[in-house]
């Protein structure tokens, strides 16, 4: 070699043998004449990353979770010997299901939404259109998980793992084609408890984001009796009278798993005939307790926040 080195500034540096291994292995697949060559290009052209590994690390933690939620299903298959179909099918995607378990979920209760151009004739449990839309996008803005009724009893039996739960429901059957219309513009889910003798055509309610459970069959009639809040017939009907209206309202909705309670009204009667007809939970309302249910707590006398059409968006927003 003639003439003067043109890089006279030496660079020394210490490797493990490990690291040289990686280095060794590198140069030889980088087709570079030597380790000199190949160090000052990668110094001079390539880049150094800082790779934050929290993600990742915070996606194995919740595999973890999953993880144990399916050991929960498989040690009660061995002690059972039964495989739940709803275990299996139930278990849903989401973007929020598995960070914190949340120890408590809010129920909302509503009944009827109407648009500016159509007229709601009890205007009490009226909500307009554009106020339950703003409630809608305040939770899908915020990341809630709407949950569907059997993610419900899932949550509640301490089964699955939710951080931020919420549970829309509406009462009766009447001007949800609103509901719906919402509810697929934010891609949220709701449960409708309908009254199944009032209605013939259910193909109105027909959507992903909505699922039918039973406010009875024909029990929705005030003053039939002389307790409760408004005589509910559930509370002094005989036993044959309510399984009868019960199972009616199961089988014209395809075996809901979950019931409320006509104008709130219920007994220790009710609650043991409305468990014989095969219902996995109930509902009632006024917001007790604030709407909320604890997980592992009463599937039957399940709490709902009445939303009235002068509750007002921070009154609404309490609740959570």
């Amino acid at each position: 070699m003639s003439g003067k080195r043109e890089r006279t500034n030496e660079l020394k540096i210490f490797l493990s043998d490990d690291e040289k291994y990686v280095l060794d292995n590198k140069v030889k697949a980088s087709g570079m004449r030597n380790k000199s060559e190949y160090i000052r290009h990668m110094i001079l052209y390539n880049y150094t990353y800082d790779v934050n590994y929290d993600e990742l690390r915070e996606y194995n933690r919740q595999l973890s979770i999953i993880g144990k939620n399916i050991n929960m299903i498989r040690e009660r298959i061995f002690k059972t010997g039964n495989i739940y179909q709803n275990d299996v099918k139930e278990i849903k995607e989401s973007n929020n299901t598995t960070k914190i378990n949340a120890s408590k979920v809010t129920t909302f209760l509503y009944h009827r939404v109407y648009d500016t151009n159509e007229k709601c004739t009890d205007i009490y449990i009226c909500k307009k259109k554009s106020a339950f839309d703003t409630e809608m996008k305040y939770l899908k803005d915020n990341n809630y998980l709407t949950l569907k009724m059997e993610e419900m009893y899932l949550f509640l039996t301490n089964k699955i793992q939710i951080e931020k739960p919420v549970l829309l429901t509406f009462d009766d059957g009447y001007l949800w084609k609103n509901v719906i219309e919402v509810l697929e513009k934010y891609d949220l889910y709701g449960s409708g408890f309908i009254i199944t003798g009032r209605f013939n055509d259910y193909s109105v309610y027909e959507s992903e984001n909505f699922e039918l459970h039973s406010h009875t069959n024909n029990m929705h009639t005030a003053g039939y009796c002389k307790s409760g809040l408004q005589g509910g017939g559930i509370l002094c009907k005989s036993e044959k009278d309510v399984l009868e209206d019960l199972n009616k309202s199961r089988d014209i909705l395809k075996n809901p798993i979950a019931l409320s309670y006509p104008f709130y009204d219920y007994n220790d009667r009710a609650i043991q005939l409305v468990k014989k007809a095969g219902f996995k939970m109930s509902f009632i309302g006024l917001g007790g307790k604030g709407g909320k249910t604890s997980v592992n707590g009463d599937l039957y006398k399940i709490s709902r926040a009445t939303i009235w059409d002068t509750t007002s968006f921070s009154k609404w927003k309490g609740y959570l």
